[in-house]
C-alpha cells in the first residue's frame, strides 16, 4: 500500500502519509477510520491515474 497511517500524539490526529513521494503529509482525521477511509480512497485514486482508462493506449 502507497499510503501509511500514523497516530500523532502530539495532535491527538491520525495522519495519512504518503510513502512514495518522501512521507508527504496526506491528510490528518481525528478517528482512525477516517484516516483508514482516506487512505483507502487516495489508494484508489492512484490506482486509477496509473492505469487510467486504457483510451490512450496503443495496440
Amino acid at each position: 500500500m502507497r499510503y501509511s497511517i500514523q497516530y500523532q500524539n502530539t495532535s491527538g490526529k491520525w495522519i495519512v502519509l504518503d510513502t512514495v513521494e518522501g512521507f508527504a503529509m496526506v491528510g490528518s482525521f481525528r478517528t482512525e477510520e477516517d484516516a483508514i477511509l482516506a487512505a483507502l480512497a487516495q489508494e484508489e485514486r492512484s490506482r486509477q491515474n496509473r492505469y487510467g482508462s486504457g483510451s490512450n493506449m496503443v495496440a
